[in-house]
């Protein structure tokens, strides 16, 4: 059985579990509530990612007496753009549930779900290679600590150390 506010909803029917959705033959006492709730749920960080954005871009400008280093402005553009490919599709997906239509009945239903969870996962893929392309003491520490690279080539770190009897040159096979 469902939950839900008695000021917002008369209490619900039951629970499918197929779509994982309450079905209720009520309607509910204030459909604008439940729409401006909806809205604010799935695009609310749309606006705050998009609002802050460009609020940090304008402030870094005031304060700047360089003006704006375009690593940091493409990084915060890239970041920002990534969030909204990658979580538009998700927000669309679940705004068209919310309007009640059934989802079974949607052809192809389980690929666009498929592909809507799977595109929510590239925020968190694709922001660590957004940092590391754009951000350029990051990548010389990365490439220096993780890939042992200097200067664009594989670091010799056999020759760097002290010579003890694993890796003397006699030993090296």
């Amino acid at each position: 059985m469902c939950w839900w506010p008695n000021w917002l909803y008369s209490p619900p029917q039951s629970f499918d579990y197929a779509t994982f959705q309450c079905n209720s033959s009520y309607r509910a006492k204030c459909d604008w509530i439940v729409i401006y709730f909806a809205l604010l749920i799935l695009f609310g960080p749309f606006l705050m990612i998009l609002v802050t954005s460009v609020w940090l871009l304008v402030y870094a400008a005031r304060k700047s007496t360089t003006g704006l280093q375009m690593q940091g402005v493409v990084t915060i553009i890239l970041v920002s753009v990534n969030f909204f490919i990658s979580n538009i599709p998700y927000s669309a997906f679940f705004a068209v549930m919310a309007t009640g239509i059934d989802v079974r009945k949607i052809l192809y239903f389980p690929q666009i779900y498929r592909f809507v969870v799977y595109i929510l996962n590239l925020n968190f893929v694709a922001n660590p290679i957004i940092y590391y392309l754009s951000i350029a003491s990051l990548k010389r520490f990365v490439d220096t600590k993780i890939f042992c690279r200097r200067n664009g080539t594989l670091a010799r770190s056999v020759s760097s150390r002290r010579p003890t009897q694993f890796n003397r040159p006699d030993n090296l096979a």
